[in-house]
């Protein structure tokens, strides 16, 4: 977690109620490329939670300090890597909470995110050892996500990866996602 409202870390857990969510599958490296999404949840008021593969050091101290400032109330999460799991992880986010996967590689770059890229959900909860997602997404991607990882269950060969598969599974029928 990388923290963004002060205080020691260690106990710190985080709230926030209505949150935009942003799910990134990339390093994001710079402030530059960080300003843009702070400037959008700014604009609609509302706390935002960045979920991303790789979040360095200078555009999370942005989100500190812009939380510090009371600017705007920000949490970071990285995605710990697991046994090659962490594109899944951050899929079942996005389906949690209705949000679009920023991907340069692919469908959407960082710069060309707008409002509707972003998801939501009821409460996040961060903390170091953990983090809750009351995901807002839609029923019928909540539903097709499900069957999705039922069939990686099905596929999947090694015991190990087939029970956190199944884990997946029970948390995105209860519409949580826990990392």
């Amino acid at each position: 977690m990388q923290e963004a409202s002060g205080g020691n870390v260690a106990e710190l857990t985080v709230e926030l109620e209505h949150p935009l969510v942003l799910v990134v599958a990339d390093r994001i490296q710079t402030v530059e490329e960080l300003l843009p999404i702070l400037e959008l949840a700014k604009k609609v008021k509302r706390p935002l939670v960045l979920f991303s593969m790789d979040l360095q050091d200078e555009p999370a101290s942005t989100m500190i300090y812009n939380s510090k400032k009371g600017i705007i109330k920000c949490a970071a999460v990285n995605i710990p890597w697991a046994a090659g799991l962490e594109q899944d992880s951050l899929k079942d986010i996005a389906v949690i909470t209705g949000a679009t996967v920023v991907d340069n590689e692919h469908v959407l770059r960082l710069e060309d995110v707008e409002l509707e890229h972003f998801g939501t959900a009821k409460l996040i909860k961060v903390s170091m050892d953990e983090t809750i997602v009351d995901g807002a997404g839609d029923k019928a991607a909540y539903l097709e996500r499900i069957e999705e990882i039922r069939g990686q269950v099905q596929r999947e060969p090694k015991h190990h990866l087939k029970s956190i598969h199944q884990e997946r599974a029970a948390r995105m029928q209860s519409k949580i996602a826990e990392i």
